[in-house]
């Protein structure tokens, strides 16, 4: 895919016979029709790169161009058809209101909350929304800051969590916020009854302090994200958007190991890509906390952990019947597909990758199902 062009930063170069260029690279030349002084040029062309002007034709392609590689971006991604429709939601309310300010007067809130399972793609949304409002010119930086609400809601040496709170929306200033599990911040009446409510009440005096300069993102499972948003009755009115970002299914799962398998060269046989799929019905099947064990296990994550698994379980049993190289070597001649993954590399990766809190759930669940790695199938028996 080509280069995120919200990445490119402004700037005006002067050129040979008076001239001027304008781009966040090297792109838009600024018209020059009824410009008679190299002065008057460069100051033509400071104007036009002025950061979130919609100053001409050029600018406005560019904007375009940010709009479309951040819609292959999500486009790109595996599953997630409810979140993928949400974003074309977002981007066109936005885009219908870029210029901040609603039918009647309302001020615009951009604010957002990710309804969703570890694992779910979330950040990286928050990551193409980012550039989106970045190219709009309404942040003035794509950065997106993440932070767990955990680390914010329980007083410490680094202060309450009010200052602490403050600290990091500072720090996000200017780009995204993302709070991850931000339920978290919800005050609990045993151990902490003030300093969850006052980290809200921060985040709130923050969002209005630099209304302008900064897009916050709630993220966590749905239930208690839902609970969360009615602790303070501010709270829902400022996050008008929600995103909802479901679990991935054993096809989804199946796919994105796939993904993760050509990143790293690794050809897997379908039978092993049965197994993987067969497991992953198996962590559905299980509810635990908020969601099920897949959940739980994260997702995109897990299958991640899985091919790495995959691939130290291939190379354990290349070495065992192929302690040196001379007799690697001759191995891959004899037949290259020693080189691939089969179904019991996958079964083993399977194992070790296995979430420790499925592994009480399976033996009750799944008594025939291995539980532990064993390092060769004789040592099973």
């Amino acid at each position: 895919m080509r280069a995120n062009p919200a990445q490119r930063r402004w700037k005006t170069t002067p050129v040979l016979g008076g001239m001027a260029r304008s781009a966040w690279d090297l792109v838009a030349e600024v018209p020059m029709s009824n410009v008679n002084s190299t002065a008057a040029a460069l100051a033509l062309a400071e104007d036009w790169c002025r950061p979130g002007a919609y100053a001409g034709t050029a600018l406005a392609c560019e904007r375009r161009e940010v709009l479309d590689w951040a819609q292959a971006r999500i486009d790109e991604l595996i599953g997630l058809a409810e979140a993928k429709e949400h974003f074309r939601v977002w981007r066109t309310a936005l885009e219908a209101g870029r210029y901040g300010v609603e039918p009647g007067g309302a001020v615009r809130e951009n604010h957002l909350v990710f309804l969703g399972a570890p694992g779910t793609a979330k950040k990286t949304f928050a990551r193409v929304m980012g550039e989106v409002l970045f190219g709009w010119g309404m942040i003035t930086r794509p950065e997106v800051t993440v932070v767990s609400a955990a680390d914010i809601a329980v007083d410490g040496p680094s202060g309450s969590a009010s200052s602490r709170m403050q600290q990091v929306c500072a720090r996000a200033r200017g780009g995204v916020l993302f709070i991850d599990e931000a339920y978290q911040l919800a005050p609990d009446t045993d151990d902490d009854p003030c300093g969850g409510i006052e980290a809200i009440y921060a985040l709130l005096t923050c969002m209005a302090a630099y209304r302008d300069e900064l897009v916050v993102i709630l993220a966590g499972y749905a239930r208690p994200m839902r609970d969360f948003l009615t602790v303070h009755a501010g709270l829902a009115a400022r996050f008008p958007f929600t995103v909802t970002f479901a679990s991935y299914t054993p096809a989804d799962m199946v796919g994105i190991g796939r993904r993760f398998a050509a990143k790293e060269r690794l050809v897997v046989h379908d039978a092993a890509w049965d197994l993987l799929g067969e497991e992953v019905i198996r962590l559905q099947s299980i509810p635990h906390g908020n969601g099920t064990l897949l959940d739980a296990a994260g997702n995109a994550h897990y299958v991640h952990e899985v091919i790495g698994a995959c691939q130290r379980a291939r190379v354990r049993r290349l070495h065992r019947r192929a302690p040196n190289r001379r007799d690697l070597r001759q191995l891959v001649r004899t037949d290259p597909r020693v080189l691939q993954v089969n179904a019991t590399d996958m079964g083993r990766a399977i194992t070790a990758s296995r979430p420790a809190t499925a592994i009480s759930a399976y033996q009750r669940l799944f008594p025939n199902t291995q539980t532990q790695e064993t390092p060769t199938p004789s040592e099973t028996g």
